[in-house]
């Protein structure tokens, strides 16, 4: 397989665009029972499943673009889950006087990834194959020490659903 065109990955992205779109809000409305941490453990097992269908498309050779719209699919739902999720719980951990700080912590936390992503995606792809598709993988076990860290933090925090909250 030589990969997809320059048309397709941007059916892809736009694919990936409007189910951001069109899920935003009922799927919020949905999770909005539910522990912010538990959200984010959620998100985080969405972005597994769509880099581990990430790398499936690199190493099968027919019928990639199916596991290709599922992953654009699983990053959109994990993304709308993760947002509201992750700014609650980073407004809820923050004591009043600190919170612009840890607002700007997180987004920070962000950008040095949008910095970093395309440079090592750009990295691993200028190697061979195989290469790349092991990357692929090892973004996939890095997500475990992140799961890790997230199941700390709920522990640590006890975090009540947001309906016994109100």
């Amino acid at each position: 397989m030589t990969g997809f065109s320059e048309t397709w990955i941007s059916y892809l992205f736009f694919w990936h665009a409007l189910l951001k779109i069109t899920l935003q809000l009922p799927i919020t409305r949905w999770l909005m029972p539910i522990r912010y941490s538990s959200l984010l453990l959620v998100a985080l097992g969405l972005w597994v499943g769509a880099f581990s269908l990430i790398w499936a498309t690199g190493t099968i050779s027919a019928n990639a673009l199916v596991p290709a719209a599922a992953a654009f699919l699983g990053v959109a739902i994990a993304e709308v889950v993760y947002a509201p999720s992750a700014i609650a719980l980073v407004g809820d951990m923050a004591p009043a006087e600190l919170r612009g700080v840890y607002f700007a912590l997180e987004s920070e936390c962000w950008a040095i990834g949008f910095f970093i992503g395309p440079v090592l995606g750009g990295w691993a792809l200028d190697h061979p194959h195989d290469f790349a598709t092991m990357f692929w993988l090892g973004l996939i076990a890095s997500a475990t020490v992140a799961g890790a860290i997230l199941m700390v933090l709920q522990q640590q925090l006890g975090e009540p659903s947001r309906v016994a909250r109100e």
